[in-house]
C-alpha cells in the first residue's frame, strides 16, 4: 500500500549529543531536523523510536500539516514493498558531537559555538547494542558527520568494529588529522572519506577554514587518495570563494594530489537565505570545467537542497553552452554598480550640509545625551563621515555605565540585556584602538524563542559597506562576522529589524527584535 513517508522515517536514525532525530534535512523555512526523543547514550530506546516513527507517518499522511510536508524527500511510495529488511534501522548518521579542529565558517559548530556540546556519550557501546540486538540491517550505512570524528576518543574502536562487521561508511573528515583507521578503511574498499577544502589557495583556506591548514590537509588528501580507494574531495561554493582563481587552483591541486572526484555543492545557508550570488552560480559551471579538464569527476549534488535549488545552481552548466549568459550578466551588473556609485556619490554631496551640521553636533554632546547620540548614530551609519564617526565613538566611550561587550565593542540603544527595541534602532561601536593587525569583529544575536513569531529579519549597515542581511529562520543565538577592520580603526554599525515580538520577562512585557551579545553571554 502507497502512503507518503521518506528513507529516513523509514529506517534511518540522526544521533545528536542529547536526542535522536529522523533527519538532519533543513527545509519550509523552519522545519526539518525531525526529533524522536531525549538519548545520551545507554539502552538504545526502540520502542520510542517505534512509537515516534508510527506517529510521524500518520501526521504525514493526514489533512494538517507535518514537520515534513514540503520536504522533497517526502513521496507517495510503497514502502513496505521497499523494506530491505526486517531490521530497525538501514542507516546511522552518527553526529554526537561538535568537537572539531577547525572553525568552518559556515559550520554551525562554528556559528553556535559555545552553545553546543563537545561530545555527547561514548560511541562504541551503542553501536555494538544496535548490532548485537539485530536493529541494525546487515550491510547498513554508517554517516559520520558532526565536527570531526577522527579526534573522537572512541573513533578507532568503533572502526575496528564497523570494519569487522563490514558495514560501509562516510567519514566526513577536515583532514588536518591523518588517521591511520581512516586510511585502511578508504584502502579496503569500506570508506568513502569526503574532505570539504573550499579554497585553491592558502589564504582564503584561511578565511573560510578559520585555520592555516591548507597544505596539511592536501598532504594528507593525497595519502588517503594514493590507496586507490574512494577519497572525494569537496567545494562548498560561497560568496568568499568563488572566484576564478580559487577555482583554477583547487582543480589543479586535486590532481596533483591524485583525486578521481569531486563534489561541487551550495552552501546551505545561503540557499536558505536566498542570498546565492550570480558569481556563484557561474562558479559551478567553471569548476565543473576545470576538474573536468584536468581528469577529474566532478558532481554538483547535494541532497539537502531542494530539487529546485539544485537546478538553480546548474544555470551555466555546461559552461562550453552557456558562457555568454554570464557575460551578459556582467555587462548588467556593471552598469547597475556604476549606477549606485553615481547614486552614492550625488547623495554624499547632498548630505554634505547635514552631515558638517552632525559633526558640529557631535563636537558638542554630552555623553549622557542619549537621544541626541543615536540621532547622530543613525546618520553616521546611512551618510557615513570618517570625522563624524570618530567623535562619536570617543563619546560613546566617555558615557558612564556603558554596555561593553567582548572585543572592545558598546552597544547603545539596547536594553541591559542587549534587546533593541520597540522597533528602533540598536547601535554597535567597535574600537580598533588596541588591534596591531587587520581583524573581524564577532557578534551572537538571538531573536524569539516563540517560533510562531519567525520569520524575523535583520539588517546591520554601516553605509560604507555592503549591508550584513539575515532572516531568523529558527530560535537560536547566531554569531555573525562583520566587515574586516584595519589596526586602529573605528566602526559604527545599526541593527534593524523588520519587525517586533512581545518578550515577557520577569512579570513584565516589551516588544524587542534581536538580542547583541558576544560568546561570552550568550
Amino acid at each position: 500500500m502507497e502512503y507518503a513517508s521518506c528513507r529516513w522515517i523509514e529506517s534511518a536514525v540522526v544521533l545528536e549529543p542529547e536526542s535522536l532525530r529522523f533527519c538532519c534535512i533543513p527545509h519550509s523555512g523552519n522545519k526539518g531536523y525531525v526529533p524522536i526523543c531525549d538519548y545520551t547514550g545507554g539502552k538504545f530506546p526502540v520502542e520510542k523510536l517505534k512509537e515516534a516513527r508510527r506517529k510521524l507517518i500518520e501526521q504525514n499522511n493526514s489533512d494538517g500539516d507535518s514537520p515534513c510536508k514540503g520536504c522533497h524527500f517526502l513521496e507517495r511510495r510503497d514502502w513496505d514493498a521497499e523494506r530491505k529488511s526486517d531490521a530497525l534501522l538501514e542507516a546511522v548518521y552518527v553526529s554526537h558531537y561538535s568537537i572539531c579542529n577547525l572553525r568552518c565558517r559556515y559550520c554551525y559548530v562554528y556559528l553556535y559555538e559555545g552553545t553546543l556540546i563537545d561530545v555527547g556519550y561514548e560511541l562504541l557501546p551503542v553501536i555494538r547494542e544496535m548490532i548485537d540486538d539485530g536493529l541494525l540491517m546487515d550491510g547498513a550505512y554508517i554517516e559520520w558527520g558532526g565536527g570531526e570524528p577522527t579526534i573522537l576518543k572512541d573513533f578507532p574502536a568503533v572502526q575496528r568494529l564497523l570494519v569487522e562487521r563490514g558495514y560501509p561508511q562516510q567519514v566526513s573528515t577536515s583532514g588536518v588529522r591523518f588517521s591511520q583507521e581512516l586510511e585502511d578503511g578508504v584502502r579496503a574498499g569500506t570508506i568513502r572519506a569526503v574532505t570539504s577544502i573550499d579554497a585553491g589557495t592558502r589564504e582564503t583556506y584561511k578565511k573560510v577554514k578559520g585555520r592555516d591548514k591548507f597544505d596539511v590537509v592536501f598532504e594528507n588528501v593525497a595519502r588517503y587518495a594514493k590507496t586507490g580507494g574512494d577519497m572525494t574531495v569537496k567545494y562548498i561554493l560561497r560568496a568568499d570563494n568563488s572566484d576564478p582563481t580559487n577555482l583554477k587552483r583547487f582543480a589543479e591541486k586535486c590532481a596533483e594530489a591524485g583525486v578521481k572526484k569531486i563534489v561541487i555543492t551550495p552552501d546551505q545557508e545561503e540557499v536558505a537565505q536566498d542570498q546565492v550570488t550570480e558569481e556563484t552560480l557561474y562558479a559551478f559551471a567553471l569548476l565543473r570545467y576545470e576538474a573536468k579538464k584536468r581528469g577529474i569527476y566532478p558532481m554538483i549534488r547535494d541532497e539537502y537542497v531542494s530539487p529546485e535549488d539544485m537546478r538553480r545552481v546548474r544555470k551555466y552548466v555546461p559552461l562550453q553552452l552557456w558562457w555568454w549568459r554570464y557575460g551578459l550578466y556582467r555587462l548588467k551588473a556593471l552598469a547597475v554598480e556604476g549606477a549606485r556609485r553615481t547614486g552614492k556619490a550625488v547623495r554624499r554631496l547632498l548630505d554634505s550640509g547635514t552631515t558638517r551640521a552632525a559633526i558640529r553636533r557631535a563636537q558638542e554632546i554630552a555623553p549622557d545625551d542619549e537621544g541626541t547620540l543615536r540621532e547622530l548614530l543613525e546618520h553616521q551609519t546611512t551618510a557615513p563621515h570618517p570625522e563624524l564617526r570618530d567623535k562619536l565613538a570617543e563619546t560613546v566611550k566617555a558615557r558612564p555605565n556603558r554596555r561593553e561587550l567582548r572585543g572592545a565593542i558598546t552597544t547603545v540603544g539596547v536594553s541591559e540585556e542587549g534587546w533593541t527595541l520597540d522597533g528602533e534602532t540598536g547601535f554597535v561601536v567597535v574600537d580598533g584602538g588596541a588591534s596591531e593587525k587587520r581583524f573581524r569583529p564577532e557578534l551572537v544575536f538571538h531573536c524569539t524563542d516563540d517560533e510562531s513569531d519567525l520569520p524575523v529579519k535583520m539588517t546591520i549597515a554601516d553605509g560604507v559597506h555592503d549591508d550584513i542581511e539575515f532572516t531568523f529562520l529558527e530560535s537560536r543565538f547566531r554569531r555573525i562576522e562583520l566587515p574586516e577592520m584595519e589596526p586602529g580603526e573605528v566602526g559604527i554599525f545599526a541593527v534593524r529589524t523588520d519587525k517586533t515580538w512581545l518578550l515577557r520577562e520577569n512579570g513584565t512585557e516589551r516588544r524587542v527584535g534581536v538580542r547583541v551579545t558576544d560568546m561570552t553571554h550568550a
